[in-house]
Parts: C-alpha cells; sequence; structure tokens
C-alpha cells in the first residue's frame, strides 16, 4: 500500500507557524542560509523555519553586503531557497532595495511573490550604515505590511535597529537602550512583528531592553553556543546566526588546501 504524501503548507499557513515559533524566553534558532543547497542542508537537519543573511548571499555571489547585488537576482535567489523547502522562509532584504517606502514595498511584494512569509529590514543606510529617522524608517515598515494586507498575508516583519552599529560615542548605554525603545514603538505602530538588535551583547542590556520594548526581541549570535540558555533566561525571542555559518561552510574548504 503506497503511503499517503502529506499535504504542502501553503505560504499563509507557514507565516502563522513562523510567528508562533517567536516565543519570549523560548527563543527560536537560526542558522541562517543563503542558497537553495544551504537551505536544504539545514533543513534536513530539523530545522522548523529558515532565514537568509544578506552578506552571505551577497559574498556567495562574489559580491558585497550592503545592497549591491541586482534586485532581480535578490529575487531570484529568494524563490530559490523557497522552492528548495517546505519550510516558511525568511529573507534579509537589508534597506529593502528602494529609496522610497513606496519602493521598498513593491520590492517585498516581489519576495512574497517568492514564496518567503517574512523579512528583515534594518533602519539604516546602505552606503554609509547611518540611521534613518525613526519616521523614515517605520514609514518603510509600514509599506510593507500594507502590501502584505492587500494579499493577506501576515507577513513576519522582522525590524531591524542599528542603533548598536553606530560609532563609539553617539550614543550612551541609557541613550542606546531609550532610543532602541523608541523605534521598537514606532516600528511595532508600523506593522512590525519582531525587533533585531545586533551587537546587542551584554546581558544587563538585553534585560532592560527586553523589559521595555514591547516585540519580540532578536539578537545575534556568533558561534558561542554556550550563551544560548543565558539568552533564553533573559527573554529573547529569536536568535540569528547571521553570516557565521556560511563563514564556517568556507572554513571548511581550508582542509582541502594540502590537496592543490
Amino acid at each position: 500500500m503506497k503511503r499517503k504524501m502529506e499535504r504542502k503548507l501553503n505560504q499563509i499557513e507557514k507565516a502563522k507557524i513562523f510567528a508562533k515559533l517567536h516565543i519570549k524566553g523560548k527563543p527560536i534558532v537560526f542558522v541562517n542560509v543563503w542558497d537553495a543547497g544551504s537551505a536544504k542542508a539545514v533543513a534536513a537537519l530539523g530545522a522548523k523555519a529558515l532565514a537568509s543573511a544578506s552578506w552571505a548571499v551577497a559574498d556567495s555571489h562574489g559580491s558585497i553586503d550592503g545592497e549591491n547585488l541586482d534586485p532581480q537576482l535578490v529575487v531570484q535567489n529568494a524563490k530559490r531557497i523557497c522552492d528548495a523547502v517546505d519550510l516558511p522562509v525568511s529573507i534579509d532584504l537589508e534597506s529593502g532595495y528602494g529609496e522610497t517606502a513606496d519602493e521598498v514595498g513593491e520590492f517585498t511584494k516581489l519576495i512574497m511573490d517568492a514564496g518567503a512569509i517574512g523579512c528583515n529590514i534594518e533602519d539604516s543606510k546602505p552606503l554609509d550604515h547611518s540611521l534613518r529617522t525613526i519616521e523614515d524608517a517605520a514609514e518603510r515598515i509600514a509599506a510593507i505590511r500594507a502590501r502584505a494586507d492587500a494579499i493577506k498575508l501576515p507577513f513576519f516583519i522582522n525590524a531591524r535597529t542599528d542603533v548598536f552599529f553606530q560609532p563609539s560615542g553617539r550614543f550612551t548605554a541609557p541613550e542606546a537602550i531609550s532610543e532602541t525603545a523608541r523605534r521598537a514603538a514606532a516600528f511595532k505602530a508600523a506593522g512590525a512583528n519582531c525587533l533585531f538588535v545586533p551587537r546587542l551583547t551584554d546581558k544587563a542590556l538585553i534585560k532592560e531592553i527586553v523589559a521595555q520594548i514591547d516585540l519580540p526581541l532578536n539578537i545575534l549570535l556568533s558561534d558561542n553556543f554556550d550563551k544560548i540558555p543565558e539568552y533564553a533566561d533573559l527573554g529573547v525571542s529569536r536568535i540569528s546566526m547571521g553570516p557565521n555559518p556560511y563563514r564556517a561552510a568556507l572554513a571548511t574548504l581550508q582542509k582541502y588546501q594540502s590537496l592543490l
């Protein structure tokens, strides 16, 4: 007797599952992917969902991060990743590949059409990494939410703030916490589902930000996996590995050097 094939999840079902994976104190951990091959490999490990890393995507295409890839290539790569697995997939859009909020919304709609159920969107500019105004960043998030609402897709927007990426001295620790909280509130009002704060590593600061924001918190982890339980205890809901899995894969190639 032939085994009945399992029904594939549709995009809305995947989006709903993805949102439920963000649990305060029980973070979903993403081994970030960069192409269809890495997506299949991570899925085979038992991942519940996937997220891409723009730095790794750019480098794997011989480019550098900062929206230097052809937007069509970004969309095509996103579709290949989504088509390769039957899992929810979130795509890193950097700053949104658009000068205006409307252009960001239109580009993100192409990512939705490719099968993605969520995205990362940064609040800094790709050229110099300076922070956008809160109003500008929130407007871009609102444009994404509007496109998703128009097709009734509960698209998961992971709003990244680069407050902790700013030059040393730009913000004191209390100022950085306050600025992060202000941005979190504005981003949530615009339609964000989660706040991503890379370079936030201090446990006291993480605890304070978790207490001040009304969104799940996503932080970036390199390869110190022992810290995951600590971050869970602090109330983190999502942990990303960023480009580190890709870098680890490249490092593995070094063992073949003696053969060349």
